[in-house]
């Protein structure tokens, strides 16, 4: 399956979109009667040109892990 194809399922439409994270790497949207929920495991925001770069999804829920996500870690932006 591509990024962007869209795969109905029981009237759910499913599609994969870039989660940057690695390659390959994919966030899942899901959307059934016009509300969208996306899932997500890893994913990164700064593109490190290897990865298809990470794919902002408008949505009503985001769903994720969040491995470092407590607020003892401070990531500080990188700029190029």
């Amino acid at each position: 399956m591509q990024y962007g194809e869209v795969l109905d399922i029981n009237g759910v439409k499913l599609s994969l979109h870039p989660a940057g994270h690695i390659i390959g790497s994919a966030q899942i949207r899901l959307e059934y009667k016009g509300y969208v929920s996306v899932v997500s495991g890893d994913y990164k925001i700064q593109d490190d040109g290897l990865s298809t770069p990470f794919e902002v999804v408008k949505c009503n829920e985001f769903v994720t892990e969040s491995t470092f996500g407590l607020p003892i870690y401070n990531w500080l932006e990188v700029l190029i």
